[in-house]
């Protein structure tokens, strides 16, 4: 039973292993594809890995030109980007790797990598962050966990699944590669000051996301230096629950129940200006074609919630004093998409929302202020 156990188990890790290398390898293959693409046999016999002149029997590799350490013949550096088809749960990677003779004091060629990397890793971090706009490099570098046959890795980066294999991992390889030349040919390397990029997880559909927009909208005026009334987060709580129980949004509680994901279902069916017509049940079907729904209706919604916001929070001389020169809050339009969706669940673009607001179309469809009022009567 044992026995038949291991071979099951066999199977199933070189069935699962084959499936999940497979994007990998197709990743890899892009490095030595031309225009007409690359089959994996022709990948695998151009990127065969070796070690000290013998081949390695998983490793797919694409090097540049190495490097020799001056003073230190027993050593050299190669810049690679590496990938073991038996490791997928590893990718792909690339970096530095030193490489001492056999026979040798791999210690010392350790010591010595180690040396030079520490010195360098300022200003590797910082350039790659200063060229990748979108990339920060900062936390990116890992530490290898082993050192076997005469091989240590000072570093190493993962090539992360969606990024292109050449945009990142060769370029950047390249430029890692420039800097360690510089270095060896004994250049003075100017003194530079380790960047950090802001790191921030945004989101949408979730409890901080709808906390931002509540907070969007108490700042709506800026530095007006206003006198409200009501706070016009509290105005604009009351009118979400209202037009939620009206059915001109539907929570979409895939993204969890309670959810801070709204679906905008339209204005009423009938088009006339009553709450009383627009529920949750009348359906998709009876509500207007989804191009002005969405391209004019909801930003038109939105404009009129903003409007309704200011009546409500501002005081008496200051929504008399915004009347008569015509100036308005601020729309959140950002923190907006990042709560309300269109009603098949795609999400709105900001862009797309400023530039409706503006079109003479816009002008048509629902009244919204007269439906806002009628939902607190």
């Amino acid at each position: 039973m044992k026995l038949k156990l291991e071979e099951l188990n066999r199977r199933y890790w070189e069935t699962y292993t084959a499936k999940s290398s497979a994007f990998y390898k197709e990743k890899m293959a892009e490095l030595v594809a031309d225009g007409n693409g690359c089959c994996e046999e022709e990948a695998a016999r151009v990127l065969r890995g070796d070690l000290h002149g013998h081949p390695t029997r998983n490793h797919w590799m694409y090097r540049l030109a190495p490097l020799d350490v001056p003073g230190n013949p027993d050593m050299h550096y190669e810049f690679l980007i590496e990938y073991d088809v038996m490791e997928p749960h590893v990718g792909i990677y690339f970096g530095c790797k030193c490489i001492s003779r056999p026979g040798s004091d791999h210690e010392a060629a350790i010591r010595i990598a180690n040396g030079h990397w520490q010195e360098l890793s300022p200003i590797v971090t910082t350039l790659l962050n200063n060229i990748f706009i979108d990339i920060d490099f900062t936390y990116r570098f890992k530490i290898t966990n082993n050192a076997e046959n005469h091989t240590f890795w000072p570093f190493w980066i993962t090539l992360y699944e969606d990024e292109d294999i050449r945009l990142v991992a060769v370029e950047a390889l390249r430029k890692i590669r420039h800097i360690y030349e510089c270095f060896l040919a004994g250049e003075t390397l100017q003194p530079v000051r380790l960047i950090t990029k802001p790191k921030s997880v945004r989101t949408r559909f979730t409890e901080v996301a709808y906390r931002q927009l509540l907070s969007e909208w108490d700042h709506m005026f800026g530095n007006a230096g206003v006198k409200l009334e009501k706070m016009p987060s509290d105005v604009f709580e009351s009118i979400l629950s209202r037009a939620i129980e009206a059915g001109w949004f539907i929570p979409d509680t895939l993204y969890g129940n309670p959810s801070r994901a709204y679906r905008f279902a339209g204005p009423p069916a009938s088009g006339e200006a009553s709450a009383d017509n627009c529920s949750a049940e009348s359906g998709y079907g009876k509500r207007p074609e989804a191009e002005k729904m969405h391209q004019y209706y909801f930003p038109k919604l939105m404009e009129a919630i903003r409007n309704y916001i200011e009546q409500e929070a501002l005081s008496q001389t200051d929504r008399q004093l915004y009347e008569s020169e015509g100036k308005h809050g601020n729309i959140p339009w950002r923190a907006i998409t990042n709560i309300f969706l269109k009603n098949d669940g795609t999400i709105y673009e900001e862009s797309n929302l400023r530039n409706s607001i503006r079109s003479t179309k816009a002008k048509a469809g629902p009244d919204w202020p007269t439906l806002l009022r009628q939902l607190f009567n």
